[in-house]
């Protein structure tokens, strides 16, 4: 199957909340046609997903925020959980396993119904378009870096309630589009927002893990380096052999929208752990910020793309996307396609290792909206249309069907019409990862 590239709608922030606060009377040619081509990306004619330029924050924020994923995944236990408690943060895989491909640290953003969209203009007015005026700089010096560190969590919790903002707004401007409907208020009503942190090893990183692991994290004057760490049974060659070519199966997200930040790719020089372990890494020679090259590496490494591949709904093949940095992306989940009535287009998708490329990490910050745990979930309209609503691989006239079907439980096997979402969500968990689920490591 020829695979090609997705390049999504971009909407200026600024031009998205001035549709949501326009006169309900108004009926400007530019305003309809906005809400036209934004419904149209994010339904079932479109790609499911859509990106959002100018964000505030979003510029500074991400250039700060991402390159600590790697730190925080590659530091010592100590040293990790000092720094999480410190700033309220979380995680939700285990640290136990050097064989990990990802880790992640998460955090719990609570608002109230109050909170609606004008929150944006607010912030828009406070702070102005341009994130770039308070730009955070990475210090070359051990002591700034200290310094830096303790911004983590006012800066994690900063851009993911601005993240929380966008996705009202979207939520806002469906409900909009479609009488009815009140995406808007079942986010509202659930009161929290879910952000993850997330860093997707690269080989490299595993073989450090494994080799930081054994050395009983970090003796004194054990200084090994990761480039280093090649020989005996484990090495990147090995490493590969037997490694996924994604960091993230084939999937659907089950809320009702994720929020994203474009990733950053982070390729490692020789990395002390001895300064690992003592929170110094230099950061700054090893955050790359560009999305399709790497520093050292030929310009067009990736292609142009993000890593992350979708299953276009309308035809049924598959495309890598691209979005550049300075945009968050949002993506439709199973939720919003149930309570619209399938006017909105969950999307498949996965996240791809680059090719041929065994020190390259991906980094990316992630916020999730979905419905209250009682929020009960009816198919929108007088009727359920099972050729819509129970989407999975099948739907898609794909040479890579069968492999799909094995990894994508259908969505009529985990929802039925007036289930809760605590029970949606538990039984698609089930089916993904449980001990017998399609994607389980056990």
């Amino acid at each position: 199957m020829e695979e090609r590239l997705l390049e999504p709608e971009i909407f200026e922030y600024g031009d998205l909340l001035q549709l949501v606060t326009r006169d309900q009377h108004d009926d400007d040619a530019i305003n309809v046609s906005l809400l036209a081509r934004f419904m149209h990306a994010l339904g079932p004619a479109g790609c499911g997903l859509i990106a959002v330029r100018n964000v505030p924050y979003l510029v500074s924020s991400r250039h700060f925020l991402l390159p600590l994923a790697r730190f925080l995944a590659l530091s010592s236990p100590s040293v990790r959980s000092g720094i999480l408690k410190e700033h309220g943060l979380g995680t939700d895989v285990s640290f136990k396993n050097p064989d990990r491909s990802v880790s992640s640290f998460a955090a719990q953003f609570y608002f109230g119904k109050d909170q609606r969209h004008a929150h944006c203009s607010q912030i828009m007015e406070s702070e102005g378009a341009n994130s770039r005026s308070n730009d955070w700089k990475m210090k070359e010096d051990v002591e700034d870096f200290h310094n830096e560190l303790h911004q983590l969590g006012s800066i994690y919790k900063r851009l993911g309630k601005s993240m929380v903002d966008v996705g009202l707004l979207v939520a806002r401007i469906c409900d909009m589009a479609i009488p009815g409907v009140q995406l808007e208020e079942t986010i509202l009503e659930a009161c929290t927002a879910k952000g993850r942190l997330i860093h997707y090893h690269s080989l490299v990183d595993r073989l450090f893990l494994k080799a930081f692991s054994s050395s009983n994290i970090c003796k004194p004057n054990r200084r090994k380096k990761v480039n280093q760490v090649t020989g005996g049974p484990t090495s990147v060659v090995t490493e590969a052999s037997v490694c996924k070519d994604m960091w993230q199966d084939w999937h659907f997200d089950y809320g009702i929208f994720t929020v994203l930040t474009v990733p950053m790719f982070l390729n490692p020089l020789d990395i002390d752990l001895n300064r690992v372990d003592a929170a110094s890494i230099d950061l700054k020679k090893s955050r790359v910020e560009t999305s399709d090259s790497v520093r050292g590496l030929e310009p067009n490494a990736f292609h142009k793309h993000i890593g992350l591949k979708v299953l276009i709904p309308l035809d049924g093949c598959m495309a890598f996307v691209n979005v550049p940095p300075d945009c968050l992306i949002v993506q439709v989940g199973e939720c919003a396609q149930i309570l619209t009535g399938g006017k909105l287009q969950a999307i498949a998708h996965c996240v791809c290792r680059p090719p041929n490329m065994s020190d390259i990490s991906r980094e990316t910050f992630v916020v999730f909206l979905q419905p209250a745990w009682h929020k009960q979930l009816y198919w929108s309209g007088s009727s359920v249309d099972q050729s819509t609503s129970s989407h999975s691989a099948k739907d898609f006239n794909s040479s890579e069907q069968n492999s799909l079907e094995s990894k994508i439980p259908a969505l009529d096997s985990r929802w039925k019409n007036g289930c809760t979402f605590a029970d949606f969500a538990k039984e698609t968990t089930k089916q993904y990862y449980g001990t017998s689920g399609i994607q389980s490591t056990k």
